[in-house]
């Protein structure tokens, strides 16, 4: 799997120190803060990724909040874990464009306890 070219981060100050930890370890883009994350509706993370142009295609990581993000995964049609989207979880999605219902294919998903 290839890295994301873009990497989007909430920036609630949690989520930013996570994030950054989190992607010091991997070979990522260091992450962009995007207000628009903050408590984000489903269709508020639709128009933002729509608004990414090149980079959607080039593969984009959200780090952002619940309930708009295991919202968002589900509109298009991904697969949460058994126990849903606790936070800290990941989850890869492979999206055909443009992003409608039903677009994604679920490739991953982790809970926090799998990736420590």
């Amino acid at each position: 799997m290839e890295p994301p070219a873009l990497v989007l981060v909430s920036p609630a100050r949690r989520t930013l120190e996570t994030a950054r930890t989190a992607l010091s370890r991997l070979d990522f883009p260091d992450p962009v803060t995007e207000s628009a994350l903050w408590n984000a509706s489903a269709g508020d993370l639709v128009h933002l990724l729509d608004q990414q142009g090149p980079h959607a295609d080039k593969g984009l990581m959200l780090i952002a909040h619940n309930p708009g993000l295991g919202d968002l995964v589900r509109w298009l049609g991904g697969r949460l874990p058994p126990t849903g989207m606790k936070a800290g979880t990941l989850v890869v999605l492979e999206v055909d464009l443009p992003l409608l219902p039903g677009a994604a294919t679920t490739l991953a998903s982790f809970q926090p306890s799998e990736l420590i």
